[in-house]
């Protein structure tokens, strides 16, 4: 897989996630997958991985009891914010 497919398959995951309401782990393991991608791809210090980082976080330990579906702080809103910034290193409108 190219770098391109790579963020596509992280889109898609978060457009499926998004429509199962996602359980905590599953969106747990998509959140990290998408900061590893990142990392490796650009490197820890590049904007755009911070960007999604701050996007997806906070990364608490609490957060394996399980996270609210909804609200500012949800996984849904979460996801919100992280996908036009896959986006944008796509090229793609967010």
């Amino acid at each position: 897989m190219n770098r391109a497919e790579i963020l596509r398959d992280s889109l898609q995951t978060a457009h499926w996630l998004r429509s199962t309401g996602p359980r905590t782990d599953d969106f747990l393991r998509w959140r990290d997958a998408a900061c590893e991608t990142l990392r490796e791809m650009l490197g820890p210090e590049h904007a755009s991985t911070q960007a999604l980082r701050a996007a997806v976080g906070p990364f608490d330990d609490v957060e394996a009891e399980g996270l609210q579906i909804h609200g500012p702080d949800g996984m849904l809103a979460r996801m919100d914010s992280a996908t036009p910034i896959l986006r944008a290193l796509l090229g793609e409108d967010a």
